[in-house]
């Protein structure tokens, strides 16, 4: 985490203060010549464990996996330049020179986790005397596409190191030739000015731009534009009745002619994150029925059938060619929508039984239940929650799961995920009908300091009797101390049943077989059966002309095919579901949306009236003014994402306006407080902007890397990991906040107080005391290199080094009073810039608690507000529930 940021910040300290390293020699469209001299920074040697070791800074280095500790450190420059086509280009290095030095250059630092802040620890891996130098100077790297033009990392490796000899070269030059293919103008000139500091080549690389693709511009409008809405939830998977009465009760006008009344939803599954891949256009009309609609009136016995499911649900996989279970991990809700007038709905269609002699008679299928509760978040961090949790004092817990009409003869399947959340091993015995199908030792996360849990996914089966056919699931933990931990994340039960109703329904899969196939259905209580095809939820088919209707027996016959399992739903006597929870939605139309404006500002409905002020001072009183248009994240949510909560569903609308906006967005603002509770299992309703969270969720650093990160919103143009938009956040979780954000951006940007503290830039570094070690100059020399050779002289310095102050112990450690005093004294008298470079957590800095969230920041004072820039770790932490950070 800290390498990281330290680079981080080097580069922007580089962006504010830009000092070329580079110079272009020439450029047109068929190549660019560049002459590269590096900056050393720093080029010392530092003792490790009483040897000798070689350190290189480089200026606007970078650091290539920087979580590959204990391997030589040695820094690379990299240049975005644009270009014609991503295969084809070619590099010529066309004279260098370079000094030559022995020794072994440093390893990159081990971060260790203390009891209250992360250290670095430096000390050479297995892997150090096996490092191999990259064989080019210099070398294509990331492609993407950056706003229609094609990017292109170059890299550039200055430092070149021979472990076996301890032959280390520094280049002084580098002078190289970058040869395009194809390099022809398009004839059109795209002037942008984002991408104009985005390439080193712009003017060029302007004329290669690529025209914007479309997403999804089928509609000019969402059709919740105009009419009235009404949303309601689907809790379970079935079919579903609305009568006249409970027609009423949504509050729609039962007077509308009943043919023009529609339903949608848009399948109840997550939306892909990849951009490229299909995804609804706005909400999708599902095929429904209303029985008696023929005569235009909605009489007292009339009523809706349609098809509905809940968040989890089990269907056909194309991807995989197999049935799994869909579990959405944002919502714990499948939202179905109903308006009426205007053109008359979509309504199921009839599929025709055959009525020939079959090549299979199915009489079973596959079934199956599952249990996944979201509960907790191990780690707060990634899109993972587990459920119920086992310990020392719990230590068995028992599931049921009626499995009506199993075929006892055949086997059952179960799938399990299990989170060892402790760093030792515990034993995990899991029985079904107090039969032992499983007993393993489940490893813990051993002394990794960065991981909080380990999964294990594994299997098993039984073959034996269920009394009243009734799973009976006993998990049973064996810690191995006290402080042992487990967490369930879900269980999967597959069996076979036959195709007998229960309390009139029935669900049922086609078998992966290509043939005509006669379906036997039994145990119906009347011949008042209806069996629905809903392999595609939007288009679902009623069948029709059975082979057999009898008593409580249904035949029907359907050509399958094996590329295609399908699922149909059977309901005898009217046993149809209830939908809930209905509410009314007002009218939206974000894809009618046609001129667009340069900055969006994404806000929750809490903060529209801040988010109103800021866009009426961007786009009238600003010293810069930019178009600006303000968008209700629910209004997203439901054109979107059918108004469940996915993250995708924000981007998505992003990437619509970057694609069919007149005027293109160059920036977006996330106006309020995002977290990982995405299902608000803590309760603190305070996810106003959602955050998008890795799927990794257990382990921080060191194999996993779980976290959150904004750019995912500003990816719109191709699958790479290329920022299309500039992204911010204003994290408020108050309407008091929200307001107070907006009013210091306007007296900041308004302000004409010219004192001399805008010229002023306070250094704060930590010193090197470490309870266990002494970390030298490890802070206090970034800082000196910042101040001798990034900053302007121009700026006055005010340097804050705790190396400088005297040490003070108290009951609660070692303290240094005067460094907290000093820092308030500075920022209270006004400070352009602040740059802080150590330990620190989401609530101080340093081990000597010398800037604290709830002692110093009180005591801040001053309307001359200062730019803060903390190169440390956890500091700007905002994505905990019910938790504000001492950044935000």
């Amino acid at each position: 985490m800290k390498n990281k940021i330290l680079i981080i910040f080097f580069a922007f300290s580089f962006l504010i203060f830009p000092q070329e390293d580079y110079r272009i020699i020439s450029s047109d469209h068929n190549s660019i010549v560049v002459e590269y001299t590096p900056h050393y920074l720093d080029t010392t040697y530092r003792k490790i464990n009483n040897e000798q070791y070689f350190e290189v800074v480089l200026k606007s280095g970078y650091l290539d996996n920087p979580y590959d500790w204990g391997t030589p450190s040695i820094p690379e420059r990299r240049f975005n330049i644009g270009v014609p086509a991503e295969f084809g280009n070619t590099i010529t290095v066309l004279n260098t020179a370079y000094i030559e030095k022995s020794g072994r250059i440093l390893p990159k630092p081990k971060l260790v986790k203390d009891e209250e802040l992360n250290s670095v620890v430096y000390e050479t891996s297995t892997d150090y005397n096996n490092y191999k130098d990259y064989p080019e100077v210099v070398s294509f790297s990331d492609f993407g596409i950056v706003r229609g033009l094609k990017s292109q990392v170059v890299s550039i490796h200055p430092v070149k190191y021979d472990v076996a000899s301890g032959s280390i070269k520094l280049y002084t030059h580098i002078l190289f030739r970058i040869n395009f293919a194809n390099g022809n103008s398009s004839g059109k000139i795209t002037e942008d000015e984002l991408l104009k500091h985005s390439v080193i080549n712009y003017n060029v690389a302007k004329s290669w731009v690529s025209e914007r693709k479309t997403l999804n511009k089928i509609v000019s409008n969402s059709v919740l534009a105009e009419g009235e809405w009404v949303r309601f939830e689907a809790p379970e998977e079935g079919i579903y009745k609305i009568d006249k009465q409970m027609l009423q009760s949504f509050g729609i006008d039962v007077s509308v002619d009943p043919r023009t009344i529609k339903i949608y939803n848009n399948s109840g599954k997550v939306l892909p994150e990849n951009i490229e891949v299909e995804r609804p256009v706005d909400l999708v009309e599902n095929a429904i029925t209303i029985i008696s609609e023929e005569d235009g009136t909605f009489d007292d016995s009339d009523y809706i059938l349609f098809y509905g499911r809940s968040n989890s649900f089990w269907d056909f996989d194309v991807g995989s060619g197999t049935v799994k279970r869909f579990f959405h991990p944002y919502s714990n809700k499948n939202y179905y929508w109903i308006t009426s007038e205007g053109v008359n709905g979509k309504r199921i269609e009839n599929k025709s039984s055959l009525n020939t002699t079959p090549d299979l008679v199915q009489t079973s299928t596959i079934a199956f239940a599952d249990f996944e509760e979201d509960k907790i978040n191990i780690a707060k961090s990634g899109r993972e929650h587990y459920g119920d949790d086992f310990s020392d004092a719990v230590s068995s817990r028992t599931y049921l799961n009626k499995l009506d009409g199993r075929i006892s003869s055949l086997p059952i399947d179960y799938s399990f995920r299990f989170v060892n959340a402790s760093s030792g091993s515990i034993t995990l015995n899991i029985t079904e009908n107090s039969n032992s199908i499983y007993n393993g030792v489940l490893s813990g996360y051993g002394g990794a300091s960065y991981s909080l849990g380990k999964a294990h996914y594994f299997t098993a089966l039984f073959t034996g009797n269920l009394t009243d056919n009734r799973s009976v699931l006993q998990f049973n933990f064996i810690p191995s101390s006290v402080s042992s931990v487990g967490y369930l994340d879900y269980f999967e039960i597959k069996y076979a049943k036959e195709l007998k109703a229960f309390g009139d329904r029935l669900h049922f899969f086609s078998e992966d077989t290509t043939a005509i196939v006669e379906y036997y259905l039994h145990g119906f209580s009347s011949t008042n059966i209806k069996v629905f095809d809903v392999s595609d939820y939007s288009n679902v088919k009623l069948i029709t002309d059975h082979v057999l209707l009898s008593g409580g027996d249904c035949r029907f016959q359907v050509s399958e095919s094996s590329s295609q399992t399908r699922k149909y739903l059977s309901v005898g006597s009217g046993q149809y579901l209830s939908p809930i929870n209905p509410e009314t939605v007002e009218n939206s139309n974000l894809r009618g949306i046609q001129e667009g404006a340069k900055f969006i500002i994404i806000a929750h409905k809490d903060f529209m009236d801040a988010a109103e002020n800021l866009k009426s001072y961007r786009e009238n009183n600003a010293r810069l003014p930019i178009s600006t248009i303000v968008v209700d994240v629910e209004d997203i949510l439901n054109e979107f994402g059918c108004g469940l909560l996915d993250v995708s569903a924000m981007r998505d609308f992003i990437k619509y306006a970057y694609d069919n906006w007149q005027i293109k967005p160059e920036y977006v603002l996330l106006f309020g407080k995002g977290t990982y509770n995405y299902k608000n299992t803590e309760g603190f309703n305070d996810n106003y902007i959602p955050t998008w969270q890795t799927q990794e969720s257990l382990i921080l650093v060191y194999g996993g890397d779980s976290y959150t990160t904004d750019d995912f919103f500003a990816r719109v143009d191709g699958t790479n990991f290329k920022p299309d938009v500039a992204m911010g956040r204003i994290t408020a979780s108050s309407v008091n906040q929200a307001n107070s954000y907006v009013e210091k951006i306007i007296r900041y940007e308004q302000s004409s107080d010219k004192g001399a503290w805008r010229n002023l830039i306070t250094l704060v570094a930590d010193d090197g005391f470490h309870p266990r070690y002494d970390e030298g100059a490890e802070h206090t020399r970034p800082s000196e290199i910042l101040a001798n050779e990034i900053i302007p002289k121009s700026f006055d310095l005010n340097k804050i080094y705790l190396a400088d102050y005297p040490s003070v112990i108290t009951g609660s450690g070692r303290r240094k009073p005067d460094v907290n005093e000093d820092i308030v004294e500075a920022l209270n008298n006004g400070t352009l810039l602040v740059n802080y470079i150590g330990h620190g957590n989401p609530e101080l800095w340093a081990h000597e608690h010398v800037f604290q969230r709830s002692v110093e920041i009180p005591q801040l004072e001053n309307d001359r507000y200062f730019f803060l820039c903390a190169a440390t770790c956890d500091y700007g932490y905002y994505d905990i529930p019910n938790f504000q950070s001492s950044s935000e």
